[in-house]
């Protein structure tokens, strides 16, 4: 059960040519084809990928705020102690999730992660592109 994954390897890797040729000029194109690795072939390489880029999520606004010290320095953690083995067996997302701050950080894009009735925000200051997820307790798509 990988849908958290799943739903992030569709929105992002499956869609980058979309994503990046209608949003972005041919000079901007180029620079930012850099992160979308060709490599990226499925969630496991996802997780890596996330992984090996981890950084602080300085240029993330999560639901309009700025994120503290603190917070940039769990969230770090937070990715840099994930067992990518364990991607199988679900992933637990949080309102407040590393993974997609990391994720709106490294793409420039923004997210809106549709919680049940809740609408949390990840907002990069860079971003150009908007990918909507949709879960509940439960599952993601």
């Amino acid at each position: 059960m990988s849908c958290f994954w799943d739903s992030l390897f569709r929105n992002l890797i499956q869609k980058k040519s979309f994503f990046l040729i209608n949003h972005y000029s041919n000079k901007e194109y180029h620079d930012l084809y850099r992160y979308y690795d060709k490599d990226i072939k499925n969630v496991l390489d996802l997780s890596l990928y996330l992984k090996e880029n981890n950084k602080f999520t300085h240029n993330v606004r999560w639901n309009g705020e700025v994120l503290t010290k603190k917070q940039l320095e769990e969230n770090f953690q937070h990715v840099k102690d994930y067992d990518v083995k364990t991607i199988n067996n679900g992933y637990l997302c949080s309102t407040f999730d590393p993974f997609l701050l990391l994720i709106s950080e490294i793409y420039n894009v923004k997210i809106i992660n549709n919680y049940m009735d809740y609408k949390i925000i990840y907002d990069n200051i860079n971003s150009r592109k908007e990918i909507t997820i949709n879960n509940n307790n439960s599952h993601m798509w």
